[in-house]
Order: structure tokens, then C-alpha cells, then sequence
């Protein structure tokens, strides 16, 4: 029987080394990293276009349901990661 918290839950230490949990914590980081940038430019360095890097800071501040689900496949607690992002951003 599963606990009806268990999306809530950090990922016990042997699950968090499955391929799956670290692509899913490399698609988080990736987000926070793009919502963290201070530059304008892309990875490439090619301009953002209007609106993109609001777009990526309402990832955090404004969370859908596939933030919900990137959080939870992560392995990470949504709640937490959306308080200290929301932090950072602020």
C-alpha cells in the first residue's frame, strides 16, 4: 500500500542514483539555471526573445502541473523547491 504523501517524500539514497531520477533532476536544474540568468542570451548566445525570461521565472513563481511533476519524478518536494526559487527570484 502506498502512502498517499509520497510525492512529498525525498528520494530514499539508492533511487536517487536511477538514470531516471537524474534526468529529471538535470531538466530541473536546467530550468532553475535558466531562471537564474542574469544575461539576456541563450546558452548559445543568441538573444531571448521578448517574454522568454519571464516565462522561465513563472516556471517557479507561477507553477503548473508538469512543475508538480518534474519536482515529484525528481525526487525533490515541489513545495520546497518552489519556496526557494521563489526566494532566489524575488
Amino acid at each position: 500500500m502506498s502512502h498517499p504523501d509520497w510525492h512529498n517524500r525525498v528520494t530514499p539514497l539508492a533511487l536517487s542514483r536511477s538514470p531516471e531520477i537524474k534526468l529529471w533532476r538535470a531538466v530541473l536544474a536546467a530550468a532553475v539555471e535558466d531562471a537564474l540568468r542574469d544575461k539576456f542570451v541563450d546558452y548559445k548566445g543568441y538573444p531571448l526573445t521578448f517574454g522568454i525570461r519571464e516565462l522561465e521565472r513563472d516556471y517557479f513563481l507561477h507553477p503548473t502541473e508538469s512543475f508538480y511533476l518534474v519536482c515529484r519524478y525528481a525526487g525533490y518536494d515541489p513545495e520546497y523547491v518552489k519556496r526557494k526559487m521563489v526566494e532566489r527570484l524575488k
